[in-house]
C-alpha cells in the first residue's frame, strides 16, 4: 500500500536484502549510499554508489542482464538533477538524478524520475527514549544515520559500439542514505 492506493503483487518476480553491521556507527567509513534496482522483461539492472563524508573514496556496482549478456560496471557516478523547488540538492534531489557507469564500449545511463517516497525513516528509533539528553547523546554518538526509499521511474539508456538502445518508464525502487 502506498497512501491510499493498493497494489496487489502476485506471480511477479521479487527482491529482498538484509543489511547487517558488526561495526559501530562513527566507525563505518560510509556516509552516503545510493542504491537502485529494476526488473524488465529486456534487462534487469541493480546499481549501488557508497561514498565517504568528502567524497574523496568511493566504492560502486552496477550490474545489468539483458538477454544472455551480463555486464558489471565498476565505476557508477551520481549526477544529481534539479530539484522541484528549481535549485539543486547538495544531496539527492527530490526529483531524481542519473546513474552513470562504462564498460569497455558500453555505456549506461538510468535517469531516475521519483514518484513517490514510500518510506522516510531513520535506522534507531529515538522516540523510545524519554530523556532528550539521551536521544541527543544518542545521535551524536551514531550520527542518526536515515534514509528515503523512493517509488521511481527510469529510463535505461545503453550506447554500445555506436548502437544505441532506450527503454522508458521502468518501474523502479530506489534508496538514499545518510550515514
Amino acid at each position: 500500500m502506498i497512501g491510499d492506493d493498493t497494489v496487489n503483487v502476485e506471480g511477479c518476480d521479487g527482491y529482498i536484502d538484509y543489511l547487517e553491521s558488526s561495526y559501530l556507527p562513527p566507525a563505518v567509513p560510509v556516509r552516503t549510499l545510493y542504491w537502485g534496482r529494476l526488473h524488465h522483461p529486456e534487462l534487469d539492472l541493480v546499481f549501488m554508489r557508497a561514498a565517504d563524508g568528502p567524497g574523496s573514496a568511493a566504492w560502486s556496482r552496477l550490474s545489468m542482464r539483458a538477454g544472455k549478456s551480463v555486464t558489471e560496471c565498476e565505476e557508477v557516478a551520481i549526477m544529481n538533477t534539479w530539484g522541484l523547488q528549481g535549485s539543486p540538492s547538495h544531496a539527492l534531489s527530490p526529483g531524481g538524478y542519473d546513474a552513470r557507469a562504462a564498460c569497455g564500449s558500453r555505456r549506461i545511463q538510468v535517469s531516475v524520475h521519483h514518484s513517490a517516497a514510500v518510506q522516510e525513516s531513520s535506522f534507531i528509533d529515538h522516540r523510545d527514549m524519554k530523556s532528550s539528553a539521551v536521544r541527543y547523546a544518542l545521535k551524536k554518538l551514531t550520527r542518526d544515520p536515515r534514509s528515503t526509499k523512493w517509488l521511481s521511474y527510469a529510463d535505461v539508456t545503453v550506447v554500445d559500439e555506436g548502437t544505441t538502445k532506450k527503454i522508458c518508464g521502468i518501474p523502479f525502487i530506489d534508496e538514499f542514505a545518510l550515514l
